[in-house]
């Protein structure tokens, strides 16, 4: 796979948000929000860390790599988490995942709702990632 692939300025607005939200940088993301919006509270900020937090757990227990926050690179495993959260925001749910983790899905579920709840929907390109 090409390095321009993997390199994290390379992905779109949205999918850079939500990697930023995977690796643990949920304080950047709610200031942008607030700023953009003043609507993100204290109590908002501390339950999308919660579940975002899980999830890195979850993740990590699954042997998925989460990298920093300040990497300029996107691992294999963060794209197939991406791809996920895309397919956990449409109707039709999550399809590809072949983790039967209830926890694993449950956990991507609550953040892909959570997101589409703050406005941020992964566009159809980010199901393309990692067939």
């Amino acid at each position: 796979m090409p390095n321009a692939h993997l390199s994290f300025r390379r992905r779109n607005v949205y999918e850079r948000k939500v990697l930023r939200m995977l690796r643990g940088g949920m304080a950047d993301v709610i200031r942008d929000e607030a700023e953009g919006s003043g609507a993100a509270g204290p109590g908002d900020a501390d339950c999308r860390e919660a579940k975002f937090e899980r999830l890195r757990m979850i993740s990590h227990l699954h042997g998925l790599k989460i990298t920093d926050l300040d990497a300029p690179f996107v691992t294999a495993d963060e794209l197939t988490i991406l791809r996920w959260l895309a397919e956990s925001q449409r109707l039709i749910g999550l399809r590809s995942c072949g983790i039967q983790d209830p926890g694993l899905r449950r956990s991507l579920k609550l953040c892909a709702d959570m997101m589409k709840d703050a406005g941020v929907v992964l566009p159809n390109q980010t199901l393309n990632l990692y067939p």
